[in-house]
């Protein structure tokens, strides 16, 4: 065994630490390392094309690290699994029942015998080497989410891994078992040593507590006992308010019409996990005839908070949907906050969802919204129950992280805080904690568009350039030039063959008194026409230029 003096623990976020997505932590010692959740990120409006973004792992020892460890089934922990195992098949990937079945459904390659897969059981432990992780249940928008204890062998420290959850419990009485957050196990299981939280700082900004999932029922049961045909949309897998919306439905009586693949499938998963029960009253839109579907008694559950292109929402409010059609007298229910960078999507949504005459409503109008992170109240609570003598902000955007960091030391200003991003390593010894930059320091998340594909930061800002400023194509020989003008002002269509004549021109003047090969010619000409068009416009359109015999 090493000696307690030389161990060291190294901490290493690859995502998750200057963004609020693509969620992904390696663990290591000297022998052996983990890694814990491999999230996506949705890109901002103006990627052009960017499906997502997931962290770059092209660093990652494949020898050293064997696990990963999923915290729970939001696409921010999981959506990027399939892209970890084409590139590390043989990583064992631990997870609970209701993760597995997301995964089955997105990835089924996944279970077809290569991966292996075990299942996490909380409160009992797993060993890996020197490292043993004890998981957790802690209240978040999707049952049976878990917090990690994190202890090694050789170390006074003990990590809490505290990503994403809430104080309160989402649970009444008769329904599943769920605890607030469990401050005496944690505290148990963490006697004697140093304690270390890295802790979720989503809403380190809000003031106040977070709610739990039960504190919204009265007002969405007010809704729903209105007239009026519902529209409603949420996250899908927010299974707590998918199955409270549906309870409350029946309750009030209402025809409940899933609407949109996540939303059936969210159900599904939630039945074969006996979160929801096998036996529910759903309506197929499809199955519906045109008066069912006026019925003012429908309560339709939409996917697509977002307003995603391809979504039901999207479909809906923009009229393209065959049988489902806005009107005055319907209700559009958004129980979803905005992602930050969606903002002009989800106007537009809203805009059009206007224009057809349905009244729309907001978390803004209704307590119809929870988040499933701890406000400012709940980390207060959190501080000051367990006592951490070390404090690593996680799980947000790089002003978030600053204010956890901030506000930790206003609760213990004896708290040592480490303010770290994606890349950055902090390495933990009996000596001392260092912040370190590793080999993954620098690395940008990978995008990826279509079936798959990745594509590079320089390819998005050409993309960028052609959308802003068009493009420009010349074909040319000795004896002829054709231009071709691409998301360029109609006017300069009249003049384009005049243009053509000019560079040809210029072209045949130009050969006549260098000997430039065609190639170097080609260069020459495409800046003639930048800076032709320059005069113009104000702007230089991208211009690409062909020779040809």
């Amino acid at each position: 065994m090493k000696n307690s003096q030389t161990s060291k623990v190294t901490f290493t976020p690859l995502g998750g630490l200057r963004q609020i997505g693509a969620n992904m932590s390696l663990w290591e010692d000297e022998k052996n390392g983990f890694i814990i959740d491999c999230g996506i990120m949705f890109p901002n409006e103006d990627s052009f094309g960017v499906d997502y973004l997931i962290c770059d792992f092209k660093n990652l020892d494949k020898e050293k690290f064997k696990d990963l460890i999923i915290t729970h089934a939001h696409e921010d922990h999981i959506g990027a699994v399939n892209h970890l195992l084409e590139f590390h098949p043989k990583l064992t990937v631990w997870a609970n029942p209701l993760v597995q079945q997301f995964l089955k459904r997105k990835h089924p390659q996944l279970f077809s015998g290569i991966t292996t897969v075990r299942t996490i059981t909380p409160e009992i432990a797993i060993q890996l080497g020197s490292f043993h992780l004890v998981p957790f249940v802690v209240p978040h928008s999707v049952p049976d989410s878990l917090n990690f204890i994190i202890k090694h062998d050789e170390q006074e420290y003990a990590w809490i891994y505290s990503t994403d959850f809430k104080v309160k419990s989402n649970s009444t009485e008769g329904d599943w078992k769920e605890a607030s957050y469990p401050y005496e196990f944690v505290k148990s299981q963490t006697f004697q040593k140093r304690l270390v939280s890295l802790v979720d700082s989503t809403n380190a900004l809000v003031p106040g507590s977070t709610p739990s999932e039960q504190e919204l029922k009265a007002a969405i049961r007010s809704l729903f006992q209105s007239q009026g045909r519902i529209f409603i949309t949420l996250f899908s897998s927010n299974l707590i308010r998918l199955k409270n919306i549906i309870s409350l439905g029946i309750q009030e009586q209402r025809r409940i019409i899933p609407v949109g693949r996540s939303v059936w499938n969210a159900i599904a998963i939630a039945q074969e996990c006996d979160f929801l029960a096998k036996n529910l009253p759903l309506y197929d839109e499809e199955a519906l005839n045109d008066a069912e579907i006026q019925d003012p008694n429908n309560l339709f559950i939409v996917s697509g908070c977002q307003g995603e292109i391809r979504s039901a929402v999207h479909r809906v409010a923009s009229g393209q949907d065959g049988k489902l059609k806005l009107k005055v007298g319907d209700r559009f229910v958004f129980s979803s906050k905005t992602i930050p960078g969606n903002e002009n999507k989800l106007g537009f949504i809203q805009n059009k969802i206007a224009e057809s005459g349905a009244t729309i409503i907001t978390a803004h109008d209704e307590m119809i919204h929870a988040s499933g992170h701890p406000a400012q109240d709940d980390l207060r609570s959190y501080f000051e129950n367990l006592l951490p003598s070390v404090v690593i902000p996680i799980h947000g955007e790089t002003w978030y992280l600053q204010r956890m960091t901030e506000f930790a030391k206003r609760i213990n200003p004896d708290t040592k805080t480490y303010f770290m991003l994606n890349g950055q390593s902090l390495v933990f010894s009996s000596q001392n904690i260092e912040l370190d930059f590793g080999i993954h320091h620098g690395l940008d998340p990978v995008a990826y568009h279509g079936r798959k594909i990745p594509i590079s930061k320089t390819q998005i800002n050409v993309r960028r350039k052609i959308a802003s400023m068009g493009v420009i194509l010349c074909s040319w020989n000795r004896r002829n030039l054709v231009l071709s003008l691409l998301g360029l002002p109609e006017f300069l269509s009249e003049a384009k063959a005049r243009k053509a004549e000019e560079f040809l021109g210029w072209i045949l003047d130009e050969s006549g008194h260098n000997k430039d090969t065609p190639e170097s010619l080609s260069e020459k000409l495409r800046i003639k026409i930048r800076q032709s068009y320059e005069l113009i416009l104000g702007y230089r359109p991208i211009v690409e230029v062909h020779f040809h015999e």
